[in-house]
């Protein structure tokens, strides 16, 4: 499965106001908008230069579950597409 990428410094912890699991919260690089994840994010490793940590990560879908497809409640959270 293809990596979604994230901004590293996005990353926080919440918990979902549905059923009450935590999840990590992370914003993706290409709709800017913050997405839940079950803890914990597994990234894909990636090299770094001179100790800098880079400022996205690639995230292992094979290992990583997005909330939407775990969460009980998650239908009552979709909105109607236009």
């Amino acid at each position: 499965m293809k990596p979604i990428v994230i901004l590293a410094d996005s990353r926080r912890m919440g918990t979902c106001r549905s059923c009450g699991a935590p999840i990590e919260w992370a914003t993706v690089l290409a709709s800017q908008r913050a997405m839940p994840f079950d803890p914990p994010i597994v990234v894909l490793p990636t090299l770094v230069w001179d100790d800098v940590p880079p400022s996205v990560l690639h995230v292992d879908m094979d290992r990583t579950v997005v909330h939407f497809a775990s969460c009980p409640q998650a239908e009552a959270w979709r909105r109607a597409r236009a």
